[in-house]
């Protein structure tokens, strides 16, 4: 446990203060603090200093028009010129911690199976792009009700209860994001689903 705690505590801290740090500074929000505790908590690396203005301008321009997941994505392909459904999930997640965060673990645990359009013949680039974004952005939107489903589950609000006793830092948290934080914490563990959280309490006690 003494791990696990430390582990989602670190976690909590860097979420806390983007938090922080779009509330005190406003449109003036992505200074060099902030760039680097997203990158690290979100694993952002590898990427060109050209990449990372072009994503960092996106995530500006997202918070001043209030940009949804589907429009997200694609004005960051039109400045880098690929996909990242996970990205911009971790964009619209930190401007609204009410949005669901996408990434293999959610996929899995919300049983999921991703099978992208293929690309027809005389199909353009920036065509099929569209076509695959807009998959995306319907498997976003099953995320989404996924999460409202489970909301209210018996199983699940009791495991938040032990979480929250465990981990004091999350008290504060929204309901969505606590549940975000189970499914990425325990990423390493044999959980098929998102209704197997009463498997884990005596895992996490």
């Amino acid at each position: 446990m003494e791990y696990y705690a430390r582990f989602i505590n670190n976690i909590i801290d860097d979420y806390l203060f983007l938090q922080k740090i779009i509330e005190e500074k406003g449109n003036g929000f992505c200074t060099a603090e902030f760039r680097k505790t997203f990158n690290r908590l979100y694993t952002v690396r590898q990427k060109t200093k050209a990449w990372m203005n072009s994503f960092y301008d996106v995530f500006y321009k997202c918070n001043i028009n209030k940009y949804s997941f589907r429009e997200c994505m694609q004005h960051l392909y039109e400045e880098v010129g690929q996909i990242h459904p996970s990205l911009c999930s971790r964009i619209i997640t930190t401007l609204d911690p009410k949005k669901p965060s996408w990434d293999s673990n959610v996929i899995r645990c919300m049983g999921i199976v991703l099978k992208e359009p293929q690309k027809k013949a005389k199909e353009t680039k920036g065509e099929y792009a569209g076509r695959v974004m807009d998959y995306y952005n319907r498997i976003y939107s099953q995320i989404e009700k996924e999460y409202q489903t489970h909301l209210d589950d018996d199983n699940i609000n009791r495991t938040i209860q032990i979480f929250d006793i465990n981990i004091p830092k999350a008290a504060s948290l929204d309901k969505m994001k606590k549940i975000d934080l189970m499914i990425w914490s325990l990423k390493d563990r044999n959980i098929k689903s998102v209704l197997e959280y009463n498997s884990l309490l005596d895992k996490i006690k």
